[in-house]
């Protein structure tokens, strides 16, 4: 009975596993391979590189976890660009409302109402080159997002190169 309880569960990790983490980031053509797998006494240790076959990706290993923690998960900006530069935004030019349902579509496997407060007819127009990147700064996570043109349609109104930084600790 222990066996078998087990092993369901195992099998019950393995499907939320690949539905949660990893099919969502082959969706992005990034490929996880494992770089090193580790066991000790004390500790299982898995390293992974997380890009598609065509980028960079970090390869020194980082900082060991805290001896006491049950998890610990560290991600290299690499990874979080490289699933960026999947986006394929660079140069796009799409209706706010639309770039909403396809990245929620997109990261949350299901459709996410559009929030009320989005505006209507609003496009923007992604750079050619890093649209939206992130990198690690000061102990922050910093994005910025870079857009040829934000463009207004019920008023007209069009913005050119502009730049949004934000910040998060």
């Amino acid at each position: 009975t222990l066996d078998t309880q087990v092993a369901e569960r195992i099998e019950k990790a393995k499907a939320e596993f690949q539905n949660k983490l990893v099919s969502p980031l082959q969706k992005l053509h990034l490929d996880p391979t494992a770089v090193d797998l580790e066991t000790t006494q004390d500790r299982l240790i898995a390293r992974y590189r997380l890009a598609g076959r065509q980028q960079l990706s970090a390869h020194t290993p980082r900082p060991q976890a805290p001896g006491d923690s049950l998890l610990s998960v560290q991600v290299h900006e690499t990874a979080l660009n490289n699933a960026l530069e999947h986006l394929r935004l660079a140069g796009r030019k799409i209706e706010l409302h639309e770039l909403f349902k396809e990245m929620t579509t997109r990261f949350e496997n299901q459709a996410i109402p559009v929030p009320d407060d989005l505006p209507d007819g609003v496009f923007v127009t992604f750079a050619d080159h890093d649209p939206v990147r992130i990198d690690c700064q000061d102990g922050r996570l910093r994005i910025r997002i870079h857009l040829k043109e934000l463009s207004i349609t019920n008023n007209r109104k069009t913005f050119k190169n502009l730049i949004v930084t934000g910040y998060y600790k």
